[in-house]
């Protein structure tokens, strides 16, 4: 359950970006760190090679799309990369946050929950970093990153999982403390499980960014725009699906006027679909697609 894959577009307007990235993304210890964490080059980190964007064949990803809320999820993936990612956290507002709590809703492998408590953490903006990932075949890889990254980085970072009747369905990577920054503790977690289902809602309510990069079925919406509400006013959400536009399909307003928009439980950031609309580097269009940055309205 996570991002969609879209017509290779890498090429488009006359040539790759391959030579571009290392001019444009500077966040080179961040990339080494992923790099680290998920046994794999630098390179395929930046450019979104090594995350494999076809649907997967895995009996247990298949059945779990299946039995999730409404059926149907699409397993199609795609990430965004560091250099998108970043852009998005600036438009977020994350470098204003003070012990703040990220949601990563479809988080595939785990990266961007990674990133942010990468970039974040050892400051105190980020005091948490949670993913929620459906695929267990995804939820694994992004579980043995964390594993990896704690064992070439002991004095660093601190390792735990969940007893076992979890199975591998939590696990978490804590800043240890005096690696970096204030004493209080950060981390990341990723958890195996439907995000429409898997999270207290009062946890819901803690969170000061939320990330949407999943495509659901139409059938969901009601139930996504439901936990949606539980977000508390001022949360800020970067979306792939545009919330508004599912919001009106929803009340009926097919056409896209907004007449219904009114109750929707967020807003565009600054007031508009052109101003909420962001571009940002994928692994499926590295010249940037468009994301939709919203408000909570409580």
């Amino acid at each position: 359950l996570h991002a969609r894959a879209c017509a290779c577009v890498r090429c488009a307007g006359g040539g790759c970006m391959a030579e571009e990235v290392g001019e444009l993304w500077e966040g080179q210890a961040i990339v080494r760190r992923l790099a680290t964490a998920y046994g794999t080059a630098q390179e395929a980190i930046e450019l979104g090679t090594s995350c494999g964007w076809e649907a997967p064949t895995e009996a247990a990803d298949l059945a779990a799309a299946a039995s999730a809320a409404g059926g149907g999820a699409s397993l199609a993936y795609g990430e965004l990369l560091p250099r998108g990612f970043t852009a998005a956290l600036g438009h977020l507002g994350a470098w204003e946050l003070e012990g703040g709590t990220l949601l990563d809703l479809g988080s595939g492998t785990g990266k961007l929950a990674l990133q942010a408590f990468l970039e974040l953490g050892p400051s105190g903006r980020l005091r948490r970093a949670l993913g929620v990932e459906l695929a267990p075949s995804r939820h694994a890889l992004g579980a043995a990153a964390l594993r990896r990254l704690a064992s070439a980085h002991p004095e660093a970072y601190a390792l735990a999982e969940g007893d076992e009747a979890d199975a591998g369905a939590t696990v978490v990577l804590e800043l240890r403390a005096g690696a970096a920054g204030p004493a209080s503790p950060r981390r990341v977690e990723l958890r195996r499980g439907d995000l429409l289902g898997a999270l207290p809602r009062a946890l819901l309510g803690e969170a000061d960014i939320v990330l949407l990069q999943v495509c659901l079925p139409p059938a969901v919406y009601p139930q996504l725009f439901d936990l949606l509400g539980c977000l508390r006013p001022g949360t800020r959400i970067l979306s792939l699906l545009d919330l508004t536009q599912a919001w009106d399909g929803i009340c009926g307003d097919e056409d896209g006027i907004g007449a219904d928009s009114a109750g929707c439980p967020v807003a565009y950031e600054g007031g508009s679909r052109e101003l909420g609309e962001r571009l940002l580097a994928t692994s499926w269009c590295l010249k940037g697609w468009p994301f939709f940055a919203f408000v909570a309205q409580g």
